[in-house]
């Protein structure tokens, strides 16, 4: 769901030439933003690199230096690679996919700053992975995630990752694998994989409702068709500039748990937006079952609220909240928004952003499965090739069940 920009705002300027320059006006163009390249000829000194707002403002400036270093100096290569072996760079274009993010956030707050209520944020996006690795203490683990809860396990015809970040998901395991194990016995569990075909585990999986997903086989799977459709999908945005539905600062309803959802708000409030956060009174952000530094610095700046979605006062209390909000961060499936009876297209077209971070987006025949951070990116090919007789390797981080 994605809503446009002002017809008024002006185009960006996007200076130099590099894959990281090139990344930086592709993720503009995504946004649905007017690009205009301005290249340099012969190499460009790290000056004529950044971007600018064609009618003025604080130039931005792009870090066009090796990738290599770039991963190191953030800290994130500490987390890639083999558990007992040397750290690991994974691909140049996913270092430069998500170090301009960076420059266009500086970007895109600073014109904030210029409308009136908000202010320009500059993070390093690259080392916004590894937060929450850096006060837990954790380190890569190879073929299982940084957090310890996800699993790339051999099967029959290919690999697959496991995501055991919730109670209730270990449970699940005999009937995922139909077979009468118990689920701590991780050698049972890893031999009754290994004999099954990838797409059977899968779609067990998805009627389970427990966070399964496959290394890309490269095909196009049914999701992939109907999510691209032959073109790229565009996410939804954000739009800066002008006033507040309600005067003020935008007001922004925090539905969403975890890491995702909580830094893209995190980021809005220290643009100066007003972020209530929203936790179920019954069950909690699972994330409070973390390191509570790491909760504590996604949701500073916020106000909070806990809602009983089993109260009808309680979900006339939220739907009242939402309906005033400007914009909508959630992470819910399709079906479980249709069950609190919250409609997105509706408040779109009433005027507030709705942000939807799910595994596999709000459209699609995947649409309803359950993912987390690690299963989702594996299903995505965020993973490394296998070293001789070893297993790939998790590129991705967080939420824990010891390997055997």
């Amino acid at each position: 769901m994605s809503t446009p920009w002002p017809d008024a705002l002006p185009p960006v300027v996007v200076a130099g030439e590099g894959p990281v320059v090139d990344a930086a006006a592709r993720v503009l163009e995504d946004l649905g933003l007017q690009v205009v390249r301005e290249s340099a000829s012969g190499p460009a000194p790290a000056a004529d690199l950044g971007l600018a707002w064609s009618d003025g403002g604080s130039p931005v400036g792009i870090d066009d230096g090796p990738a290599a270093a770039a991963w190191a100096w953030s800290g994130a290569m500490a987390l890639t690679g083999e558990a007992d072996g040397a750290p690991e760079l994974v691909p140049s274009a996913t270092v430069d996919a998500v170090r301009v993010l960076g420059p266009v956030l500086s970007a895109l707050t600073d014109r904030l700053a210029v409308s009136g209520w908000g202010r320009r944020v500059d993070v390093d996006a690259l080392a916004l992975l590894g937060e929450r690795a850096a006060i837990a203490g954790f380190g890569r683990g190879g073929a299982t995630s940084v957090g310890g809860n996800a699993h790339l396990l051999a099967a029959a015809d290919g690999w697959l990752a496991l995501n055991l970040g919730r109670p209730e998901d270990l449970a699940l395991l005999p009937a995922w694998l139909e077979a009468p194990l118990d689920p701590a016995d991780w050698r049972a569990v890893t031999a009754a994989v290994a004999v099954r075909p990838v797409e059977a585990l899968v779609e067990q999986a998805a009627l389970l409702g427990l966070p399964v997903g496959a290394v890309p086989a490269g095909r196009r799977d049914a999701q992939l068709v109907v999510r691209h459709a032959d073109r790229r999908v565009r996410p939804a945005v954000v739009t800066p500039g002008g006033p507040a539905r309600h005067g003020g600062a935008p007001l922004v309803v925090d539905l969403s748990s975890l890491w995702a959802g909580p830094l893209c708000t995190r980021l809005l409030a220290a643009a100066g937006a007003r972020v209530v956060k929203v936790e179920g009174a019954r069950r909690t952000d699972g994330a409070r079952r973390g390191p509570a530094a790491f909760f504590d610095l996604l949701h500073a700046g916020k106000e909070a609220v806990a809602v009983d979605f089993a109260d009808p006062d309680d979900l006339r209390f939220l739907r009242a909240l939402v309906s005033r909000a400007d914009v909508v961060v959630e992470a819910s499936r399709p079906r479980v928004l249709d069950a609190l009876g919250f409609d997105p297209s509706a408040a779109a077209d009433a005027g507030t952003v709705w942000f939807s971070v799910t595994g596999y987006g709000r459209s699609g025949p995947w649409a309803n499965r359950v993912a987390f951070g690690d299963d989702a990116a594996v299903a995505g090919g965020l993973v490394l090739p296998a070293a001789a007789g070893r297993a790939p390797r998790v590129v991705g981080a967080p939420p824990a069940l010891p390997p055997a």
